[in-house]
């Protein structure tokens, strides 16, 4: 989905689909009109789904605290999905 306009809107829409997805791991949505409203809500479904181990947001207005967090998300939902956890 990389460069597709997507924005704030369409990062929501796929934020609440992705709650309850148990197949995507892979996400790339750089570059598409992104802000930190559609990130919140994307980090949001990070929390609550550990199937998703990677989203690209570059190229996106996303401020560096969320950044930031969407690395510590992902670091943690690696970890989850590890099948070496206990």
């Amino acid at each position: 989905l990389y460069g597709n306009r997507i924005s704030d809107a369409g990062a929501k829409a796929l934020a609440e689909m992705l709650r309850v997805n148990d197949t995507i791991t892979k996400l790339w949505l750089g570059s598409n009109q992104i802000s930190d409203i559609g990130a919140k809500a994307l980090a949001y479904m990070l929390q609550i789904n550990s199937t998703v181990t990677a989203l690209g947001l570059a190229g996106n207005q996303i401020s560096t605290d969320l950044e930031e967090k969407f690395h510590r998300l992902m670091k943690i939902n690696k970890k989850a999905s590890s099948p070496h956890e206990a």
